[in-house]
């Protein structure tokens, strides 16, 4: 991190630093890293010294607050996401060390496991790119600090990503990487460079960004609709996903879906249980989201609204969005005695569509 700060004011002229430090880049899908700036932006005006993100996801909003000195809490029911939490959020001083690094990325004498290499040959990478993630596993969990657990996995993700067609997991397409043909997408070069380069690449984003803002930030890994006591903060951002009522067919952002060789990545010991063996991916069993089912999506936001009505609300969508933003806005009046909607033109990645960011925000 860089030792210079800016210095910003509050309405009543009281100072508070803004810490010169960049968010890693990311590959991930609906991050709002590059429109994280102009989110804040509206979030700041609300003052807040404490948030919680709610739906965290790459933790780029999360990140935003952290940087503004605020006591940011980041939520996110996915498990790798979760770790990118503990890495940035909760994380104020651990870094990977290069002895770290050089650990992670060398063969020692361990009984390795080969479940990668066996359940997905031919699906998502090169059977020497399995064998890689299966000794990785192995090394991730003898490191002995959370934190440097949590830095590894997030790494190993951006890696992972960067090696998948689309960026996705949602179709065992490895033959898209290996098959000599004409592309008219994607970069070969990206594909075939080894897990090892891009990890050594990445890592030293990860641990620029580790810093302390001064403040008691916490990670969380829960259900936002089965969460009991989420804790007391003065604004709550939600960013959750999408339910696209402009399209034809796969109409909800399914992330469960899209990233679940991620998940079940983090959770490897339990991994061979939690496969559905009926479809050709390979993706994990769990029970269906509300958010991505139109008959409940509604219900969702209406009680999420309900949980959260103790402080100022402020809700990341889009324009193609089901509900409307109209009737969201109706939602949170039911809450807020204010609510104002503010638009952004973004498209992105994997879009062909550039639609209407907006953040519709709720205060008393």
């Amino acid at each position: 991190m860089s030792d210079d700060k800016q210095m910003k004011f509050k309405s009543d002229g009281d100072t508070y630093q803004v810490y010169d430090v960049d968010f890693p880049t990311t590959r991930f899908q609906g991050s709002k890293r590059d429109i994280s700036s102009w989110v804040w932006s509206r979030i700041g005006e609300l003052e807040p010294e404490s948030l919680l993100d709610v739906f965290g996801g790459t933790g780029a909003i999360s990140f935003q607050a952290k940087r503004h000195g605020v006591e940011t809490h980041y939520n996110d029911y996915l498990r790798f996401n979760y770790n990118i939490g503990l890495a940035l959020i909760e994380n104020k001083r651990v870094q990977l060390t290069d002895d770290d690094i050089d650990f992670l990325m060398e063969t020692h004498d361990f009984d390795y496991p080969s479940f990668i290499q066996k359940e997905f040959e031919d699906l998502y990478y090169t059977d020497d790119e399995n064998r890689w993630l299966d000794r990785m596993r192995v090394h991730i969990r003898k490191l002995g600090n959370q934190y440097k657990k949590a830095l590894s996995f997030a790494v190993l993700s951006q890696a992972a990503i960067a090696k998948r067609p689309y960026n996705l997991f949602h179709r065992a397409n490895l033959y898209m990487r290996t098959e000599d043909v004409d592309r008219s997408f994607g970069n070969k070069s990206t594909w075939d460079k080894s897990f090892e380069d891009h990890f050594r690449e990445k890592v030293q984003e990860y641990n620029n960004a580790v810093f302390d803002n001064g403040q008691s930030n916490q990670s969380y890994n829960k259900n936002v609709m089965k969460w009991s006591d989420p804790p007391k903060t003065d604004v709550v951002y939600m960013d959750p996903p999408y339910y696209d009522q402009t399209k034809n067919s796969s109409n909800a952002t399914d992330y469960q879906f899209y990233y679940h060789f991620l998940e079940g990545y983090i959770q490897y010991e339990e991994w061979p249980d939690m496969i559905d063996d009926s479809v050709k991916t390979k993706r994990l069993n769990h029970d269906p989201s509300p958010w991505t089912d139109k008959n409940r999506v509604k219900q969702a936001f209406e009680k999420t609204f309900e949980k959260f009505s103790d402080r100022d609300i402020v809700l990341s969508y889009n324009t193609a969005g089901y509900p409307s933003p109209e009737e969201l806005k109706d939602m949170i009046k039911e809450h807020k005695s204010e609510v104002k909607i503010h638009s952004k033109d973004y498209q992105y990645a994997l879009s062909e569509e550039e639609s209407q960011e907006i953040l519709i925000v709720g205060t008393d």
